[in-house]
C-alpha cells in the first residue's frame, strides 16, 4: 500500500533516511545540502518559501537532478525548489510533473505552479479536476480554479462526462444559490448514481435544515453512493451523519437500508443515539418493512440486553397494524419484567384492544 504522506517534512525525511550523498547515484551532490534539508520548513512541517526559495538559488542545480530522480520523494523535494524560480529553464520538467505517478508532486503543481501561460496552466489543472484519481487532487484543483481562473471557468456542468458529472457534484456547495440550483436538478436525474450523489451533497451541507425529498426521487437509492458496509466498517463518522438526515419523510426503502446496516453491525455504546434513533424511525412507519426491522431490534441480543424497556417504543399505534402479531409474540416470550410491562403499557396506545393472552 502507498505510503500517506501528511506535510513536506515527512516527505523529505524519507528522502533523508535513503540517500547518501557518497552515492554515485548523487555525483554532484554538495556535502553541505543535506544539512540545510531539514532547515527547509515552518513549525507545522510545510516549507517555508522563503528558505526554499534562497536554497534553490544556491542548490538550483542540485534541485534539478533531484526533479529528475527515480525516487519519489526526491523528485518531490527537486520539484519544490525548482518551482521557486521565475525562469524558463525547467519548464519542461515542471509541465510533466502533473502526470507523476507520485501524487503530492501532482499536488504540489496543482496548488503552487504559477506560468504566464494561463490559457495552458488553467487546461493542465483542469484535467486534474475532472480526470485525476485522486479525490484529494480533485478538490486541490477546484479550489485553484475557483481562486486563480474563475474567468476562464464556465461551470456548466451537463457538457461534462457522467464520470465527470460524478466527481464534480461533490464541489457543489449547496448552501449557495448557484450551487442549490444544480443540485437539486441532479434529484431528477435518470442516472441514479448522479441523483443520489447529488441527494447526498445537499444534506451533507444542509444539515439542521429541512430535508429534500421531492417526489420525482423517491426511488433514490442513496445506499448505491455510500457503499454502507464499508463505511459502517471503515467510516463510522459518516455513517453517523447520514444516519442523522433520516426522518419520517426519508423512502422507506432508505430507511429500512440504514437501520438493517446498523442493527447487523455488532453492538456499540457509542452507537446508542443511532439505535434509539432507529425506533422512532420504526414507531413512526406505517408499512409492510415494520415487522422485518422489529425483528431485527429483538434478535440481535446485545441491542435488546442494552435497550431493554427503550424497545417497547417500536410498537405504536402509527404501525399497529403491522406491529400487533409481533407486540403479542414478544410479550409472551419476554421474561423480564421491566421490558414485558413497557410492551403492555405500548399496546395500551393501540386504537384497537390490545390484551395479550396472560396479560390480565
Amino acid at each position: 500500500m502507498e505510503k500517506i504522506y501528511s506535510t513536506d517534512r515527512d516527505i523529505c525525511g524519507s528522502f533523508l533516511r535513503e540517500s547518501n550523498p557518497d552515492s554515485p547515484f548523487f555525483p554532484d551532490f554538495p556535502r553541505d545540502f543535506m544539512d540545510i534539508v531539514p532547515t527547509l520548513f515552518d513549525k507545522g512541517g510545510a516549507f517555508s518559501p522563503l528558505l526554499l526559495r534562497d536554497a534553490a538559488k544556491s542548490y538550483g542545480d542540485t534541485f534539478f537532478v533531484l526533479a529528475k530522480s527515480e525516487k519519489r520523494e526526491s523528485r518531490y523535494l527537486g520539484i519544490a525548489g525548482l518551482l521557486t524560480s521565475e525562469g524558463e529553464e525547467y519548464d519542461s520538467l515542471l509541465w510533466s510533473g502533473f502526470y507523476d505517478a507520485f501524487y503530492p508532486i501532482r499536488a504540489l503543481l496543482v496548488e503552487s505552479f504559477q506560468r504566464d501561460e494561463r490559457a495552458r496552466l488553467f487546461n493542465e489543472i483542469f484535467k486534474k479536476l475532472t480526470g485525476d484519481p485522486r479525490q484529494v487532487i480533485r478538490e486541490k484543483a477546484f479550489k485553484r480554479i475557483k481562486k486563480d481562473f474563475s474567468d476562464l471557468f464556465s461551470f456548466r456542468i451537463n457538457n461534462f462526462t457522467v464520470e465527470e458529472q460524478y466527481r464534480l457534484l461533490m464541489f457543489l456547495d449547496g448552501n449557495t444559490t448557484h450551487d442549490f440550483q444544480l443540485l437539486c436538478d441532479f434529484l431528477t436525474e435518470d442516472n441514479k448514481d448522479l441523483s443520489s450523489r447529488a441527494l447526498f451533497r445537499l444534506q451533507k451541507d444542509r444539515l439542521g435544515k429541512p430535508l429534500i425529498w421531492p417526489e420525482s426521487s423517491r426511488d433514490l437509492n442513496l445506499i448505491r453512493y455510500h457503499e454502507l458496509p464499508r463505511f459502517c466498517q471503515n467510516h463510522l463518522e459518516q455513517f453517523s451523519q447520514v444516519f442523522a438526515l433520516l426522518n419520517d419523510r426519508t423512502p422507506p426503502i432508505l430507511t429500512a437500508q440504514f437501520i438493517t446496516e446498523l442493527i447487523s453491525s455488532p453492538y456499540k455504546d457509542e452507537l446508542l443515539s443511532l439505535y434509539e434513533g432507529g425506533i422512532e424511525l420504526i414507531g413512526k412507519m406505517c408499512n409492510s418493512r415494520v415487522p422485518e426491522l422489529i425483528n431485527s431490534f429483538f434478535n440481535n441480543g446485545d441491542v435488546k440486553e442494552h435497550l431493554g424497556p427503550k424497545l417497547a417504543r417500536l410498537f405504536t399505534k402509527a404501525n399497529q397494524y403491522f406491529s400487533a402479531p409481533l407486540l403479542e409474540r414478544y410479550y409472551k416470550s419476554e421474561e423480564n419484567g421491566t421490558v414485558k410491562k413497557a410492551l403492555l403499557k405500548a399496546g395500551e396506545a393501540f386504537s384497537f384492544p390490545f390484551i395479550p393472552e396472560g396479560a390480565r
